[in-house]
């Protein structure tokens, strides 16, 4: 009897050194994932204040009044030698937005510069194809140059740069003519969200932007870059952080 009480004593005083022990080890889980949740909210709320303090500096950094021969910005382009090394939700991306008309270059969560930018809104399922602009992800591709003239359609551009279809659908300049001037009754609508159902731009599925812009990403942009493209359902005023984890 003597015996069994032992063994009894000896196993409740093990299963209360365990249920101490896991009740210190719980604790310092808990403290553990405590201080864990506030580095990571200090880091999201650090991220949201830089993010809203680029935000300022790029409004404040967009050319007034667009001019198709000067860059969207009055700041420079983004090094991209910088971001070829990193990991990849940090490396360049271009970030499209039909609703807002414009093209991000981004780096994480962070907009690097912003463009001005013409590209057919897609209405409805009637609308012309030389109108529709894919929406979704995709990659910048070998093809590009510095310029061509599309006779049938009457139209070119400078510095495209192919994201679908091996040319079919790329970045470029406003439109030229034959002879490479730039056609102003067209571009005269760059970065103007203005655009109709009536009145959409026949850009043929195209990314308009200016000759600069358009040039910056011909010649440094490298194959393989992604692209996301956003449709009308992109509007709301949380669309850079909406996409800020691809």
């Amino acid at each position: 009897m003597k015996k069994n009480n032992l063994i009894y004593w000896i196993v409740a005083i093990i299963l209360v050194g365990i249920a101490g022990w896991s009740a210190v080890h719980m604790h310092h889980l808990e403290s553990k994932n405590a201080v864990k949740v506030s580095r990571e909210m200090k880091i999201s709320s650090s991220i949201s204040r830089h993010i809203k303090k680029i935000t300022k500096e790029q409004k404040k950094a967009m050319r007034k009044k667009v001019d198709w021969n000067k860059p969207s910005m009055t700041k420079a382009y983004p090094d991209v030698s910088k971001y070829k090394n990193v990991k990849k939700s940090n490396r360049i991306r271009l970030v499209v937005s039909s609703a807002k008309q414009r093209v991000y270059v981004m780096s994480g969560p962070y907009v690097l510069y912003t463009m001005y930018a013409s590209l057919g809104k897609n209405y409805d399922s009637k609308t012309p194809n030389y109108q529709v602009t894919p929406v979704g992800k995709f990659k910048l591709e070998e093809a590009r140059g510095d310029k061509f003239y599309d006779a049938t359609r009457q139209l070119g551009g400078l510095h495209w740069t192919s994201f679908k279809g091996k040319g079919m659908y790329h970045f470029q300049s406003v439109p030229v003519d034959e002879n490479g001037k730039v056609i102003e009754k067209d571009a005269k609508h760059l970065g103007s969200t203005k655009i109709t159902k009536k009145n959409n731009i026949k850009a043929y599925g195209s990314i308009w932007l200016t000759v600069p812009d358009a040039e910056w990403i011909q010649k440094n942009l490298p194959v393989g870059t992604k692209v996301l493209i956003y449709g009308e359902d992109a509007s709301s005023d949380n669309f850079i952080a909406d996409n800020a984890k691809h």
